[in-house]
Formats: C-alpha cells, sequence, structure tokens
C-alpha cells in the first residue's frame, strides 16, 4: 500500500525520512508555514509537495511521520490529533518509551494507528550510514515498502516502545560521551592541565586528543536538540532502575553549550570550553 505522508519539520534527518518515502513510491507532504529558508530548500529540493497549513496537509493524509525535536513530541502530537486525524502517525522522535506510550495514547485517541520509530545515525548521504528501527502493530507491513531511500530501514519488534528504546540506548553513548568528553575537557582546563591532558591522549593514540577537539567544535550545533534528548534517555534509564544522573549532567552540559548558539558552522574549542567553565 502506498501512502500519502504528511511529513512533519523536513530538516536534515526529517528530510532524509521523507525522501525514504518518497523514492520508495509514496507521496510525501510539507508544510511551509513558519519555516526556515533552509528547510524550504530542503524540501523543495527532495521534491516534496508543499501545503500552506497543517490541516490542508493532512486533508488526503494517510500517514504523518513525526520528526521533530524531542521537548515537541507531545505538542506536534496534540496538535495533529486536535485535526481529528485517524490515519497512521509515525513518531521517529528521539524519547523515552514512557513519552512514546504518552504520545501513543494522545493520537490514538482520535482514532489514528500508531507506529514507533527510533533513527540512529546522522543525516546519511548514502545507504547504509544510518537505519530507521520501527516497532508495533504494523511495522513489518511499513518496512517491507520501504526500500528505496538513504536509510535502512528494520523492523525491531511487534512491541510499541521497543524502538524507541533501541534509540535512547544508542544514543546514551553516542551522545552522552561527548557529553562525558566535553565536562573533562573543561575541567581539565579550569585546572590549567587541558594542554597536558591532550598531550597524554595523543601519546597514548587513543585519538581522544581529536576527537574531544572535533566534538566540540560540532556540539554547540545541535546542544538544543540534545539537552532534551538527554533528559529523554535519563528518565528512559529510571524506569528499569538503572542510574539516570549520568545523561541528567549530560543535558546539563549541553544546556551551557546552547548558549553558545548556532554562529558558526565549527565553533571554537575555547568558546565552548569557557561556556562550560562559566556554566550560566
Amino acid at each position: 500500500m502506498y501512502h500519502t505522508i504528511t511529513l512533519l519539520h523536513p530538516g536534515a534527518m526529517g528530510t532524509a525520512v521523507g525522501t525514504l518515502f518518497r523514492n520508495s513510491g509514496h507521496t510525501v507532504r510539507w508544510v511551509s508555514a513558519h519555516r526556515s529558508a533552509a528547510t524550504h530548500e530542503r524540501a523543495t529540493s527532495a521534491g516534496f509537495d508543499v501545503f500552506s497549513t497543517l490541516q490542508a496537509a493532512l486533508d488526503g493524509s494517510t500517514m504523518v511521520v513525526a520528526v521533530c525535536p524531542p521537548a515537541s513530541a507531545i505538542n506536534v502530537a496534540s496538535h495533529v490529533a486536535s485535526f481529528g486525524f485517524a490515519g497512521i502517525y509515525l513518531d521517529a522522535n528521539a524519547i523515552s518509551p514512557r513519552r512514546t506510550h504518552q504520545i501513543r495514547g494522545i493520537v490514538e485517541a482520535t482514532g489514528a494507528t500508531f507506529l514507533d520509530g527510533g533513527i540512529v545515525g546522522v543525516p546519511p548521504k548514502e545507504r547504509g550510514e544510518s537505519c530507521l528501527y520501527l516497532s508495533g502493530p504494523h511495522a513489518t507491513e511499513l518496512t517491507s515498502v520501504l526500500q528505496g531511500g538513504p536509510l535502512d530501514v528494520i523492523t525491531v519488534s511487534d512491541n510499541v516502545g521497543d524502538a524507541s528504546a533501541l534509540k535512547m540506548c544508542y544514543a546514551a553513548y553516542t551522545k552522552g560521551s561527548t557529553a562525558l568528553l566535553a565536562s573533562i575537557a573543561a575541567t581539565a582546563s579550569a585546572y590549567g592541565v587541558y594542554d597536558v591532558l591532550m598531550q597524554r591522549w595523543h601519546a597514548e593514540g587513543s585519538g581522544l586528543d581529536a576527537s574531544v577537539e572535533r566534538r566540540l567544535q560540532n556540539a554547540p550545533r545541535k546542544a538544543w536538540r540534545f539537552e532534551g534528548e538527554m533528559h529523554e534517555i535519563a528518565d528512559t534509564f529510571a524506569a528499569v532502575n538503572q542510574p539516570e544522573g549520568f545523561h541528567r549532567a549530560a543535558a546539563e552540559v549541553y544546556r551551557r553549550i546552547a548558549q553558545l548558539g548556532q554562529r558558526f558552522e565549527s565553533t571554537p574549542v575555547d568558546d565552548v570550553l569557557q561556556a562550560l567553565r562559566d556554566g550560566t
């Protein structure tokens, strides 16, 4: 079955998901209101059909795909539900299983069918770099018709929440380790031993010296999203009696970094270290 899809918020990763659907034969719509020039360019280049309002886009859509910052996931679902949408709602956000079930309740209350999604990896340029994991009663059915885009698609199980749990566990390391390295670097800087630490890591051949600088330079561009994601990971850990403090602290690291804004494609390391030391 081919779907007419309303893609919410076609950022870099959202556009990759939309391209996966479009290249697999589905029709993809997006809503242009209040979107940036960069979003307009991405969506236009991807060949998505443009609509001026969400209500217009939902009229005739059989599926909604939500890819948005985790802190916005519930509000976005509630907005879609307010129009009485009764198709398939695929939530592909970086949220905890508990949040996933909250959203499931919101969209199913208006007759929609919920599908859980988790995206692992960076916005891909080619197949094999990133993966969309799906779980829920209709996951296998959808996986079978999504084979034409830049993302690999894998069904985890028929249980809603499993795809989100996988995403949380994966990001707990990838983004959590970045926050840990950033905090270590800031502490070393505050004590005046940053350069010596980098030299030690370089001498060991661990690659941590190059890794920490690269991660610090790139962190401000996405820190505003990752702060909320760390809280979702902490909730995921806490729900199964695992310590949540690691990722609450990581959220604070990203909050401090986010104060720098997105001024540069690559932010000077000294600026990031200063923001972490200031802690404002």
